[in-house]
């Protein structure tokens, strides 16, 4: 499937490899804080820990304690001997609803981190995770890269509060965590009259407590302590059902959604939660498809967002530009986004654009023609209902940049049972593409597999 305009070029600017100062003091034992007494031992942290955005550098870290209000928490990063390389003490912050963030830079690229996070002189949690590989393109004389991410969206605790399909991805992955998680969205259900009401809009509080029952689950929890993880919101975390512009409160909800995930920023720092970030030299466009929704003119990203993703897309060196979206970016009666986006890639000439969504409470692949809005096929990976829908789906998604002609695979995998315990499949021999219709195999498309060149 082609992926690119009649010519285009991709380029990048040169990017010094960091360097690092290794502390190598043996990780064991730890030494806690002097006065700290060791006979004092804190309860286990509310939420997290939670790896956040990463870099080929650098790695922000989240945790949140609601009993310990003055306390430190002592974070030690070790490297793969078992040296303590970094010793970080972070203090709660006002301006997050007293939740711990902190950014850890002078990493590796590509190099794998262990880490523990100290109270009062006791862990309380550990953890793991990976660096990203460096931005180098092929077509700009590097290497490339490997690497590969879960795709999901839309969690109801209340409807499953047992999510082992979060094992199950590590299960269907022998044992190993992707590069990182992108969840697009509904990553909550605020509960209309209850959690979002008529006469205050949306109650900062309850999409606190809502997110406290999501990460108690086990899973998921140990899934976001060893998995670089990235969201936006859709709707249900944003405030009622298809919410617009207009929800009241949705302060409330940026608020909360800021100080609650460690995503690299927060659309213009007081106005949406969009933003972007690379993973090697693939560029991941995180939009906001709710804060400027205008049901009366059919567009969701607004003309500020707009022209921020025109710079993203003009500026970018990746060698595929994702751009994420919490709905179908090709919805009826909403098509002045896609027909926004798709001038500006017509008259810049950009290759390489896709979309990875969510909403729909299914897996689905797209590849549509658009004639005289975009210069080559349309095409979205979507995903949805990972604990909303019976099947639970998710799409593990692995990109090769290291080869002349670049390709991205989505593996749909879908349960196979309703019940509690069962099994997720995947057919690698099932082409998306060769099941007719989209919707005429809703069976099929929860375990096919489908290429991107």
């Amino acid at each position: 499937i082609a992926l690119a305009p009649a010519t285009a070029t991709v380029t990048m600017q040169p990017t010094a490899v960091p360097t690092t100062t290794t502390d190598t003091t043996t990780a064991a034992p730890f030494v806690p804080t002097p006065g700290m007494d060791d006979n004092v031992s804190p309860q286990p942290f509310s939420m997290g820990p939670l790896v956040g955005h990463t870099t080929h550098n650098s790695v922000t870290m989240w945790t949140y304690h609601s009993n310990y209000q003055d306390d430190v928490v002592e974070l030690v990063l070790y490297d793969e001997y078992g040296q303590v390389v970094h010793l970080a003490l972070i203090t709660q912050s006002p301006a997050y609803n007293h939740a711990y963030k902190t950014t850890i830079g002078n990493l590796l690229p590509d190099t794998e981190y262990q880490y523990g996070m100290h109270m009062q002189g006791k862990r309380l949690a550990r953890g793991r995770f990976r660096t990203a590989p460096m931005n180098m393109p092929v077509a700009s004389g590097g290497e490339g890269t490997q690497f590969d991410y879960i795709l999901a969206s839309c969690m109801n605790w209340r409807q499953y509060k047992d999510q082992r399909v979060w094992k199950a991805v590590l299960d269907n992955n022998y044992g190993k965590y992707p590069s990182f998680s992108l969840l697009v969205g509904d990553t909550v259900y605020l509960q209309e009259g209850v959690d979002v009401t008529e006469q205050d809009g949306v109650l900062f509080d309850r999409v606190w407590f809502r997110n406290q029952e999501q990460r108690s689950e086990p899973n998921f929890s140990n899934f976001v302590a060893h998995v670089p993880t990235y969201a936006t919101w859709n709707d249900h975390e944003y405030g009622r059902n298809n919410a617009n512009k207009y929800q009241k409160g949705k302060q409330n909800s940026r608020r909360a959604f800021e100080s609650l995930w460690a995503n690299p920023s927060y659309g213009n720092g007081t106005d949406g939660v969009y933003y972007s970030y690379y993973w090697g030299d693939v560029h991941y466009i995180v939009t906001d498809d709710h804060w400027y929704r205008d049901d009366a003119t059919g567009n969701r990203l607004g003309a500020q967002q707009t022209e921020w993703l025109r710079q993203e897309l003009i500026s970018s060196t990746g060698t595929f530009k994702i751009i994420v979206i919490g709905s179908d970016i090709m919805e009826r009666n909403w098509e002045s986004d896609l027909i926004n986006i798709g001038k500006i890639v017509t008259d810049n000439n950009i290759e390489g654009v896709l979309f990875n969504s969510g909403d729909v409470h299914r897996n689905e692949f797209k590849a549509m023609e658009h004639e005289g809005i975009w210069p080559y096929k349309v095409m979205q990976i979507t995903s949805s209902g990972i604990a909303r829908v019976w099947r639970r789906p998710y799409a593990h998604i692995k990109v090769d940049t290291t080869v002349s002609d670049p390709t991205i695979t989505a593996h749909f995998y879908g349960a196979t049972s309703p019940n509690k315990v069962t099994t997720w499949r995947n057919d690698p021999n099932l082409r998306c593409t060769s099941l007719g219709e989209i919707g005429s195999d809703r069976d099929g498309e929860h375990s096919c597999t489908e290429t991107i060149r």
